[in-house]
């Protein structure tokens, strides 16, 4: 059975707290600032000890599956936790916006 991810509205999915709707906010994302907050709930939500395999399978998902195929010319640094993937989006924004930009003009 497939799910028609882009049939949810982000505003319904940000409502809710379980990663199902955390993986469709991503996929749908428009912006960095979603994805930023996806991060940071994450972050929260996978804090506990209990919880570390889980939070290294969305880190590597996020680095290698997302990023990598919304940002193929990027080269992207080590992230070793949701932290420091938060702190990363934080900073290069700015820059992102600019290079996308600059490709769309190209």
């Amino acid at each position: 059975m497939l799910i028609d991810e882009s049939a949810y509205a982000d505003a319904d999915l940000a409502s809710q707290r379980n990663l199902v709707a955390a993986l469709f906010r991503l996929e749908n994302s428009r912006g960095a600032e979603v994805v930023r907050e996806v991060v940071v709930a994450l972050a929260e939500w996978l804090g506990e000890p209990e919880q570390e395999e889980l939070r290294r399978s969305f880190l590597i998902w996020l680095r290698e599956g997302f990023l990598k195929a919304r940002l193929p010319n990027t080269s992207l640094p080590e992230l070793n936790n949701l932290e420091e993937a938060r702190i990363m989006l934080s900073e290069h924004v700015v820059d992102w916006t600019k290079q996308w930009k600059q490709e769309g003009l190209q």
